[in-house]
C-alpha cells in the first residue's frame, strides 16, 4: 500500500527541512530532495500533496518516495539526511609478470611523480594501466587482447579531442568525481587540460542533482560566452543530459543541453579521463588537501596519440570489412 507510511513532522523538523531547502548551496541535491519530500507528504499539510504529483514533481517513483517516508519513520531525522558509508577495495600495489611499457602521461612539477603507464604483456593476452606514485601502482586496469570496436570508438574520440589546439570558445572540460575514503564525502574535479584551470568541490552527495547543480553553476560563471563545451566524462548514468530536466525547468534543461558535448570514456578506460588521472593520486588525503593540492598542480602532460594507440595496444583493433574508396 502506496500510503502505508505516515508522516507527521514536528515544528522543529519543519523548521529544519525549510533551512535545509533554503540553503541549497551548503546543502547535497539528495539532502534538498528529501526534505521537500519530507515536507509535502507531512500529514500537519494541510494540502497534504499526493504521491503521485509528488512523482511528477521530482521526478521520481511512488517507491522512492515511500521509501522515503519509511526510512524517516524507522531512523528519524538523522537516518533520512545521513549518507551511508562505501566500502571499497584495495588497491593493487604490484603487477606480477614479464611486461613492457609505454608512458601515457605524467603529472607536471607533482611532488610526488605521478605517471601513467601502458604495460603490454610480452607472453599473455592482456594490457595493464598503472597509475603509480612515486613508483607505487595505485590504480589499474586490465584490457583483454581482443578486438573491441566500442572500446576503440570511445578511445579515438577522446584521443582526438585532447590533439587539438586550444579554442576559447569551445573549451574541453574533463570531469570525475570520486568518494573520500576518509570521510565519505564525494570530491568532484572539472580541469581544462590545456588551460590548467580547475574547479574542485567536496560534496556530501554525487547524485543527478549534484551534477546538474555544478554544471549549471560553471555555465553561469564561466562558459556563457562559449559557443560549446566539450565534456569529457565517465560513462555513469548522472553523466548526462538527462540530469538537466530531472533538476532544472524545461527550458534550462535544454539550454545546459545544447552547451554541454557529452563525451564518454570506454569501460575499462576511464584512465583516459585527465580529470580523472588528476585526482585518484590524491584520495586518501583529506579534502581540504586534495583541493590546495591541485590547485597549486601543473596538471598532466598527456602524450598518448591515436598513432600510439594503433601501434600499442593494436589487437583492439579490428580487421575492416571494407576497403576505404
Amino acid at each position: 500500500m502506496l500510503d502505508k507510511y505516515k508522516v507527521t513532522l514536528s515544528e522543529d523538523e519543519i523548521k529544519t527541512f525549510k533551512e535545509i531547502i533554503n540553503s541549497s548551496d551548503s546543502n547535497p541535491a539528495r539532502k534538498i530532495m528529501h526534505a521537500n519530500i519530507l515536507l509535502k507528504t507531512n500529514e500537519l499539510n494541510l494540502r497534504n500533496t499526493p504521491n503521485e504529483e509528488i512523482s511528477q514533481i521530482f521526478g521520481v517513483t511512488k517507491k522512492t518516495i515511500n521509501q522515503i517516508r519509511k526510512t524517516y519513520i524507522n531512523k528519524g531525522l538523522e537516518g533520512i539526511l545521513s549518507r551511508r558509508g562505501k566500502v571499497t577495495a584495495p588497491v593493487l600495489s604490484k603487477i606480477a609478470g614479464d611486461f613492457k611499457s609505454h608512458i601515457i602521461a605524467t603529472a607536471e612539477n607533482e611532488k610526488p611523480q605521478c605517471t601513467l603507464s601502458l604495460l603490454e604483456e610480452n607472453i599473455g593476452n592482456r594490457y595493464i594501466v598503472t597509475f603509480e606514485v612515486s613508483s607505487q601502482i595505485i590504480q589499474y586496469w586490465s584490457i583483454k587482447k581482443e578486438s573491441d570496436a566500442n572500446f576503440v570508438a570511445n578511445m579515438e574520440d577522446i584521443l582526438s579531442i585532447y590533439q587539438n589546439p586550444y579554442d576559447p570558445m569551445i573549451p574541453v572540460l574533463c570531469m570525475h568525481e570520486r568518494q573520500n575514503d576518509t570521510n565519505n564525502k564525494s570530491i568532484f574535479i572539472f580541469t581544462e587540460p590545456l588551460t590548467n584551470w580547475r574547479y574542485i568541490i567536496a560534496k556530501e552527495s554525487k547524485t543527478k542533482y549534484d551534477f546538474a547543480l555544478i554544471l549549471s553553476k560553471l555555465y553561469k560563471e564561466r562558459y556563457s560566452n562559449a559557443e560549446k563545451v566539450i565534456l569529457i566524462c565517465d560513462s555513469l548514468n548522472a553523466h548526462s543530459r538527462s540530469s538537466f530536466y530531472e533538476a532544472f525547468s524545461f527550458n534550462t534543461a535544454l539550454e545546459l543541453s545544447k552547451k554541454y558535448e557529452f563525451h564518454y570514456t570506454p569501460a575499462q578506460g576511464t584512465w583516459l579521463n585527465i580529470a580523472k588521472c588528476e585526482l585518484i593520486s590524491l584520495s586518501k588525503k583529506q579534502d581540504t588537501t586534495i583541493i590546495e593540492s591541485l590547485n597549486q598542480g601543473k596538471g598532466i602532460n598527456w602524450q598518448f596519440t591515436i598513432n600510439d594507440a594503433r601501434e600499442k595496444l593494436r589487437h583492439l583493433y579490428r580487421v575492416p570489412m571494407f576497403k576505404d574508396a
